[in-house]
């Protein structure tokens, strides 16, 4: 079942104690997060692209982006040790990135693509270095709640699972030299053209 037509359903009952819709972005006082239930379509999903908007108001190592599972079943990303570091949990796995546009008080947009086990990550339209990954990244299968939020402490704005991975061919733009332009796009309607693999989308307007 395709998600996009009931994200304004699942924020009016699942938004917790006081995470609160603020500038066109949900804000989360790090005691609140948002449970949008089971989302079985991610189940054992090889290849798929992660995106997301955030605004640390404070670091907070360990505060999720997202989460759903724990031990072998965790698909999530979380803020890490230091500022600037970034970890996507899969599994047993643990791949962290770095970047200077990972910070406190400064908006940046984050893009994961997996493709079977080869994992690329792009901040604000551009790659950043990614380790080299010996093992599948397939979403474990799991029934747990899928939250945003927890432990966070700031803004988290257009949340997208796409089941594939992007085409940074394609713009969406009419300067095509904006390198990266569809990866950080903030408008997707139905003439993008992976609109068809989008299976989770959260707009928060």
């Amino acid at each position: 079942m395709n998600r996009l037509f009931f994200v304004f359903i699942s924020l009016f009952f699942s938004l917790t104690s006081f995470a609160q819709v603020k500038n066109y972005a949900v804000a989360f006082d790090g005691n609140s997060d948002i449970n949008f239930n089971n989302i079985p379509e991610l189940n054992n999903l090889s290849k798929y692209t992660v995106q997301f908007w955030m605004y640390p108001s404070e670091w907070v190592p360990g505060a999720s982006i997202f989460k759903r599972g724990t031990g072998t079943a965790l698909f999530e990303t979380c803020l890490g040790p230091t500022e600037g570091t970034i970890i996507f949990h899969i599994g047993n796995q643990n791949i962290q990135f770095q970047s200077d546009k990972f910070s406190a008080a400064v908006w940046s947009q984050l893009t994961f693509m997996v493709d079977e086990s080869v994992i690329t990550c792009y901040a604000n339209g551009e790659e950043i270095t990614s380790p080299t990954i010996s093992s599948a990244l397939s979403i474990p299968n799991s029934d747990s709640e899928f939250r945003i939020g927890q432990t966070f402490k700031g803004r988290i704005d257009e949340f997208r699972i796409w089941s594939t991975v992007l085409d940074t061919t394609e713009y969406l733009t009419h300067d095509p030299s904006v390198k990266g332009f569809i990866l950080w796009d903030n408008t997707i309607n139905k003439f993008h053209p992976d609109y068809a693999s989008l299976v989770v989308y959260y707009k928060f307007d």
